[in-house]
């Protein structure tokens, strides 16, 4: 988390003071005005405002960058990833997010981006966290593909692909999704071993053990979202990162050997034993040694086997759900938990590029996409979307959340995303019924390089706190509110 400090036009947090009506205006020029319409959601590092051109064009979604110096070279690198897509791609191309320009206005970096709709996690929150079916996943996933493959061919590492950060073109998941927040993303010869890196939940098993990596990463955090549609529920969700480990463990296998020697933290979850002129072997610790050598009250983890109880106790196991809870034909759910075992192999070279994603079965067999692209990237492919919605990424990590992931039991209808849900992300403190006028953020926790110190995004959320500011006379202000 940047260390934050109090500007005259600023929060304590580093974040611009803004009130419904302000105009936003570029420091240099008056190419960029904008009039603030509301509060899209805020995060670690910048807070997004929906917000209307003076020229009277379509509303946009500002991202205005904390006035501290981590936080704008961060975003000034998200910029150069964007334009670096762009470049390659066309604006708004491959389902990569479009970047409408970037200005300066009063000490803040702003960025400007189209106007888009809820987050996929919004959609599952919509549905009671109860899975879209497997031909919806599929259409998803060929469009994340298309959006992966597309930041491979330029060598861009997204590195937080996360069901917060992949927002729907329009009201719903047929028109198509667009991946937002490039701000962890890193070129792929020029690797930076950064605090945060995806977040937990999608977090490939490299990272976990501080291993190099490779666009293999997404790939995995790929898996770990199509799976999360498919089920309602995330199948690894750790409370730690050594939590996370053992349920990879339990569900899809040991990490191998080859792996594991060159991690730089072996040391911290694996016992070694032999040498390595006579072969090493290593063991998970268990969590009773674990938890004494870190000081930390850990229990044995609640993932998936116990979400699922007697039904998911390996990976293809989800298979079994499918059918029992959402009456998918046998073949077609045997057919995705082969998906998934290409998308979330351990082995990172083993791992499923987007080529033999794009070719799988299940993706061929229920998404138009794949076959328009000839099973291999198509320039532009899928972008005969609507470019309609209401939400951008706020950037700057964690694990986000629309809402508590302990889903109620019972049917819902459409795919249709929410129509005032918005995107926020869940390190914040979402703004809970604040004053018309000023925009009050509550600092985040940082998340750490450990990840035991993340916010579960089951969590629940402090309520907004008015303080001084409220004179029990103003109207309340709720995110997403519009000025007419």
């Amino acid at each position: 988390m940047p260390s934050a400090c109090v500007f005259g036009d600023d929060n304590i947090n580093g974040d611009l003071i803004l009130s419904l009506g302000d105009q936003i205006d570029s420091d240099a020029m008056h190419y960029h005005s904008y009039t603030v319409c509301g509060l899209l959601g805020s995060g670690s590092f910048a807070q997004v405002i929906l917000a209307a051109p003076k020229s009277k064009g379509q509303k946009v979604a500002v991202k205005v960058v904390k006035a501290l110096p981590e936080c704008t070279q961060q975003s000034r690198e998200e910029i150069a990833m964007i334009v670096k897509l762009q470049k390659a791609h066309g604006s708004g191309k491959r389902g990569i997010v479009a970047m409408l320009g970037e200005f300066t206005f009063k000490s803040h970096l702003c960025i400007v981006f189209e106007r888009l709709g809820s987050s996929l996690l919004d959609v599952l929150a919509s549905r009671s966290y109860h899975g879209l079916g497997l031909a919806p996943c599929a259409t998803v996933a060929a469009d994340i593909l298309d959006a992966v493959d597309a930041m491979a061919e330029v060598g861009i590492i997204h590195c937080d692909l996360k069901p917060e950060n992949i927002l729907l073109r329009g009201s719903s998941v047929e028109d198509g999704i667009k991946v937002v927040d490039f701000g962890s993303a890193c070129i792929e010869v020029k690797q930076r071993f950064q605090t945060y890196f995806q977040s937990r939940f999608y977090r490939a098993p490299e990272v976990i053990m501080g291993a190099d990596y490779t666009r293999a990463v997404d790939m995995w955090s790929f898996g770990c979202i199509i799976v999360e549609l498919a089920l309602g529920k995330p199948v690894f969700s750790g409370g730690s990162e050594f939590d996370h480990l053992n349920q990879i463990n339990a569900l899809v296998g040991p990490l191998p050997p080859t792996l594991l020697a060159r991690s730089r933290k072996l040391m911290d979850y694996y016992e070694i034993s032999g040498t390595p002129s006579h072969g090493s072997s290593f063991t998970l610790k268990q969590y009773e040694v674990y938890s004494k050598e870190k000081g930390l009250p850990h229990k044995p983890w609640k993932g998936a086997p116990q979400r699922w109880p007697g039904v998911i106790c390996r990976l293809r196991d989800v298979s079994k759900v499918l059918v029992l809870k959402s009456n998918e034909p046998s073949d077609a759910a045997e057919e995705f938990a082969d998906f998934l075992s290409g998308c979330l192999t351990i082995d990172p070279n083993a791992r499923f590029d987007t080529g033999a994603a794009l070719a799988h079965p299940f993706i061929v067999g229920n998404c138009s996409l794949a076959e328009d692209k000839g099973l291999a990237s198509a320039k532009g492919g899928g972008d005969r979307r609507m470019e309609s919605g209401v939400a951008v990424s706020t950037g700057g990590g964690g694990a986000g959340g629309a809402g508590d992931r302990r889903a109620r039991e019972n049917e819902f209808g459409s795919l249709e995303a929410p129509a005032e849900t918005h995107n926020f992300d869940s390190l914040s403190l979402l703004l809970q019924s604040p004053p018309r006028g000023k925009f009050k953020m509550k600092r985040s926790q940082s998340p750490g390089d450990e990840g035991d110190d993340l916010i579960d995004r089951e969590s629940p959320q402090e309520p907004y706190d008015p303080g001084d500011d409220d004179d029990g006379t103003l109207e309340p202000f709720f995110p997403g509110e519009e000025v007419e």
